[in-house]
């Protein structure tokens, strides 16, 4: 009986303890916010404020053992507390970029302290120093969103700049204004928080925001852009709506003229994408992708009408597939693709011709002049690999470990019986298809 007696009076002692602790913590918070204002030197301010938000944070994880005033006025201290973390935190940040705060949640954490109060405040004058406090809270999230976009933090940034969304409709239900009371402010937020949403995986949430931001006539592009992808698998119809209408909207965006470009190559639209292009180099003749990709719009046009035996229009875009190529090679010599894609271009034509040459053989045809057409088309597929060959060579100089240069080297070495390169280049493609890395390139300096 007495043991239990004992562990009785101990378990009264803890919980007594832990009640006062709660208490002492708020008070040792308090003290420290009082010496940080008059505190002398970065240093000793910072620790004041850093002794602050470590006792208000355990008050608050324990905020069930307070009630009544005391604890409103244990969360009014809490908000006020992180939004000095945060201007302190700011001030650094404007310093230094690559400043990373150790509380990185004060904003939030403000957030929550304040509208906590409001849930719980029974006079109207904490209700009113939570709102003014809130007022300063929606600036400090506004940036907490922006630093922790700029971090690939994500989710962090939706829910700061969603806080500020919240912060707003607090303050205009009360009468209070001040918060992106703007038109073009409250559009610009909507779309840092759609970008974050988007950024975030949120894609739901993100068009939701987008597609409010075209009905408000935002001007930014990147709506649009983000619009099309958006819906591109599940509507495609609706997808290529938000592109057109970006597209109109904004002509010169080279993003949203990108997207275009791509979205007509993935799905064969050729006719249409060489419009497309030829708008895009008016637009920026210095941009050497667009030259290449016009070359290869071209060479499926190419091989599209070669395949179809149309042989005179296949030979006029195989002209102005090579055309292309060329004029990217001169904007840029260095331009990978234009020089991978050439010879390519070649190499679709020598197999292209192979097909013919197969229909001539599958004729049967023997005599001395069907023989004959036999010889000239394999020495148009030769010739045609031969023209392939420099710029698979010079593509293998500027990059050993591209596997589509590797093997078609290995290819053409091997139809021109050039057995030992042929090996060699199917042992570099090995090294590269096993997870290794060819060292050196094999042409360099050739």
């Amino acid at each position: 009986m007495k043991k239990l007696i004992l562990g009785l009076l101990s378990l009264f002692v803890v919980v007594s303890l832990q009640a006062q602790s709660a208490s002492s913590l708020y008070k040792e918070a308090s003290k420290a916010m009082k010496k940080y204002p008059i505190a002398e030197g970065k240093d000793s301010k910072a620790e004041y404020l850093d002794k602050a938000i470590i006792a208000i944070g355990k008050a608050v994880a324990a905020e069930g053992e307070l009630e009544g005033k005391d604890k409103t006025k244990m969360f009014l201290l809490a908000g006020d507390i992180y939004n000095e973390q945060c201007a302190a935190d700011l001030k650094y940040q404007l310093l230094d970029n690559t400043f990373k705060s150790d509380y990185p949640n004060s904003a939030l954490d403000a957030y929550k302290a304040y509208t906590k109060v409001l849930e719980i405040a029974g006079k109207k004058y904490f209700k009113s120093d939570a709102m003014t406090g809130l007022r300063s809270t929606a600036d400090h999230l506004g940036n907490s969103g922006l630093f922790a976009y700029k971090a690939d933090e994500y989710k962090r940034a939706y829910d700061s700049y969603s806080a500020v969304l919240d912060v707003k409709s607090i303050l205009d239900k009360a009468g209070k204004k001040g918060v992106l009371e703007d038109k073009t402010q409250m559009n610009d937020h909507k779309y840092m928080l759609g970008l974050s949403a988007l950024s975030a995986e949120m894609n739901d949430e993100a068009e939701r925001l987008f597609a409010e931001l075209t009905e408000n006539g935002y001007e930014e592009s990147g709506v649009y852009n983000a619009l099309f992808k958006l819906n591109l698998e599940a509507n495609p119809e609706k997808a290529e709506m938000y592109l057109a209408d970006g597209r109109k909207k904004f002509p010169q965006d080279n993003a949203l003229m990108v997207t275009e470009l791509n979205h007509y190559l993935k799905t064969n639209r050729f006719d249409e994408l060489v419009g497309k292009l030829e708008a895009a180099i008016a637009a920026d003749p210095e941009n050497v992708s667009y030259y290449s990709a016009l070359g290869n719009t071209y060479d499926n046009l190419f091989q599209k009408e070669m395949a179809d035996k149309n042989l005179e229009s296949a030979n006029t875009y195989f002209g102005k597939a090579l055309e292309y190529y060329s004029k990217a090679l001169e904007k840029d010599g260095t331009y990978f693709f234009a020089i991978y894609n050439s010879g390519v271009l070649y190499v679709n034509k020598a197999n292209l011709i192979i097909e013919e040459l197969k229909v001539l053989e599958d004729k049967g045809d023997y005599s001395k002049a069907g023989l004959r057409a036999m010889e000239v088309k394999k020495g148009e597929v030769s010739a045609e690999f031969d023209k392939a060959l420099p710029f698979f060579q010079r593509a293998e100089s500027m990059n050993a470990n591209d596997l589509n240069t590797l093997n078609a080297l290995k290819e053409i070495y091997a139809r021109n019986e050039d057995f030992e390169k042929s090996k060699e280049f199917s042992a570099r493609l090995k090294t590269v298809q096993d997870g290794g890395k060819n060292e050196k390139s094999f042409h360099e300096n050739k």
